[in-house]
């Protein structure tokens, strides 16, 4: 089952990265408006250039620790989420689990 499940995330991964290379085009970054993120309007990580194709900075909700992190594995949309410092997703159990 878990073999299973790991194939799931693969090819939905390699789905979803293909598309996003088609999305991200030479010049796609010229065309975005990017809203400027500060500590007073992000409540979380403010992550450079961790918005769609590189092009704009995110503001990424911080997981606790062993909280489920899924969104993570799959590439493709830009992250909404991510695991705290020190830590980082579990390709097989899923969730924020402290680094080795």
């Amino acid at each position: 089952m878990k073999l299973l499940l790991l194939a799931l995330v693969l090819t939905a991964s390699i789905c979803i990265k293909t598309s996003e290379a088609l999305a991200c085009t030479a010049n796609f970054c010229q065309l975005v408006d990017c809203m400027p993120y500060t500590s007073e309007n992000c409540v979380g990580k403010i992550v450079k250039n961790g918005g769609m194709c590189g092009c704009c900075d995110a503001c990424l909700k911080v997981l606790n620790p062993g909280d489920t992190c899924f969104s993570l594995i799959l590439m493709g949309a830009p992250n909404t989420v991510t695991c705290p410092d020190n830590y980082h997703c579990d390709p097989v159990t899923l969730k924020c689990i402290a680094n080795n």
